[in-house]
């Protein structure tokens, strides 16, 4: 089953798809596109160049100050774990994967430039990009590839679920033997970051995740814990003519106001992170903002022990007419979430038309409490972070509105103990955190609430639901209807609660060009294509 003709380029360029950009200076010009259908995506191949108004400049050291992540902490490399879900932007200077997916969904060669799907379904062989090297000096081939997908399969990262073994073919072909097929399965490996198997073996694990190695535009230099990481121009970067710039500083700044004043005062050139007052403020002063819906925020309760409330349908239920989410959002996002009241989103395939939506009604929520046997209310835990969500006004906001039906919530707000009951577990307590949009919906929710899922363990999935979601991710085709099953199940059994769709987004300095934020994945940029004019 062929999937895409093989092309090899010199300079390769993201298209942006569906991404709002205000008052953006940023543009992409294609020529002769190639698009060919797959099963769940599509591979798109263009063959261009940037196309700025002015010609790009080679020179200078972008300063990203990556407000969405928390500091990697220990680990800045080893992307295998299975408790790091993707490494985020301030990996992608130095490391690459096999794919790359716009939010559109479409896939397009990066070091793969090719691959097929088996006409049993049972294998995916990939075609390796030739003349790409690791930052020590090592070639990016098949013997490589099998190694980092044997990474994942034997950490039991959710990524590799469905896989079984690797083989290689020849020096640039790998093929990717499956358990069995889902139509997320090729994203799952086109998303896999490709580390240096060399770097391993010299160093062992802990010096991948101390000195990462990739075959990004830009290596690893250095790395100073909840501060900062440095990245220097990769000169034998596989993409001819580029990258652009000199260097890549990463900085972590977790105070809205210490982050703004850098950002005002030069020390930094881009904020990267969800969007609030504080880029409202930068916005209002004439500075470019580039934003775009990025998921969901939901609350998920401890519903899998018996002994909780939220095992309860009713409570749950309660949740959602209890929250004021047009009136929290209102006063707290400054126009960049809204309201939602499901997993889907407006306007997509996977859309349910719900004749009336479980919205704010206060009255409703305390019937409900008093059919559940809690009429006096309860006590309760809000857990979250300044990573999960940075606005803590809107917790307090929830807690509030809570309060107001006789749900008495403490809020837990710190990363430690969100982290800590995020993958072990906790009693009597909602969690607040995102799930990402994706264009195949299946993958969010498989690697959040499928069976192997190593987030959120005392929410509970009952057989039903994972019946469900297996019919939805097994058809060969990405199906919106069969996901609609799945989301409606979500919804009636308020499994988790929906409560608003954020905006992530990149404030910039004028002088910064072509970063192609929010183009690749769900929150990624192009550093290779960054560059930088006078300051």
């Amino acid at each position: 089953m062929k999937r895409f003709s093989s092309i090899t380029w010199a300079v390769v360029t993201i298209i942006m798809v569906g991404t709002l950009v205000f008052g953006c200076t940023e543009q992409t010009t294609t020529s002769n596109p190639t698009t060919s259908q797959t099963s769940s995506t599509t591979m798109t191949s263009t063959t261009s160049s940037t196309s700025t108004a002015v010609q790009p400049q080679y020179g200078g050291v972008l300063r990203l100050c990556d407000g969405m992540t928390i500091s990697p902490a220990d680990n800045l490399g080893y992307f295998a774990d299975p408790k790091v879900n993707g490494p985020g932007p301030w990996a992608m200077p130095m490391a690459e994967t096999l794919l790359h997916y716009n939010m559109g969904g479409d896939a397009q060669p990066w070091l793969a430039t090719d691959y097929t799907i088996a006409d049993d379904l049972g294998s995916i062989t990939f075609i390796l990009r030739q003349g790409v090297k690791y930052h020590d000096g090592t070639d990016f081939n098949a013997a490589a590839t099998k190694w980092n997908i044997d990474q994942y399969i034997d950490s039991h990262h959710t990524a590799a679920n469905a896989l079984t073994s690797v083989d290689v073919i020849d020096d640039y072909i790998v093929r990717v033997n499956l358990k069995y097929f889902q139509n997320t399965v090729l994203a799952s490996i086109g998303n896999m970051y490709m580390m240096s198997p060399t770097n391993y073996e010299k160093n062992g694990l802990d010096g991948v995740k101390s000195h990462p190695v990739g075959t990004g535009p830009f290596k690893f230099e250095s790395y100073t814990a909840g501060v900062s990481i440095k990245y220097t121009r990769f000169d034998d970067y596989w993409q001819e003519g580029k990258p652009y710039l000199n260097g890549v500083e990463v900085l972590w700044i977790g105070d809205p106001l210490t982050r703004s004043a850098a950002f005002e005062t030069g020390e930094i050139d881009v904020i990267n992170l969800d969007l609030g007052k504080p880029e409202y403020d930068l916005q209002q002063k004439g500075y470019q903002v580039i934003n775009k819906d990025m998921g969901q925020f939901v609350l998920a309760g401890d519903s899998k022990n018996p002994d909780s409330p939220w095992s309860k349908i009713e409570v749950r239920q309660a949740l959602d007419y209890a929250i004021d989410k047009a009136g929290i959002t209102a006063a707290t996002s400054y126009s960049f979430q809204t309201p939602a009241y499901q997993l889907a989103f407006s306007g997509t395939p996977e859309w349910l038309n719900i004749t009336n939506p479980r919205s704010y009604d206060p009255d409703i929520a305390r019937q409900l409490l008093d059919q559940a046997g809690y009429s006096d209310g309860f006590d309760t835990t809000l857990y979250s972070t300044p990573a999960a969500n940075p606005n803590k006004d809107q917790l307090v906001a929830i807690q509030a509105d809570l309060a107001n039906v006789g749900i008495r919530a403490t809020i837990v707000y710190d990363e430690p103990t969100f982290a800590g009951i995020y993958f072990g577990g906790w009693e009597n307590g909602l969690l607040n955190y995102g799930i990402p949009a994706m264009p195949n919906m299946n993958y969010a929710i498989n690697v959040w609430y499928g069976p192997n899922s190593p987030f959120t363990p005392s929410l509970l999935k009952t057989p039903e639901f994972l019946e469900l979601l297996d019919e939805s991710l097994t058809s060969k085709d990405y199906d919106p209807v069969l996901v609609q099953k799945v989301t409606k199940y979500i919804y009636d059994t308020a499994m988790f609660t929906v409560v608003w769709t954020p905006q992530r987004g990149a404030v910039l300095k004028p002088f910064v060009h072509d970063g192609g934020w929010y183009t690749v994945g769900s929150l990624g940029w192009t550093p290779e294509n960054t560059w930088l004019s006078e300051r």
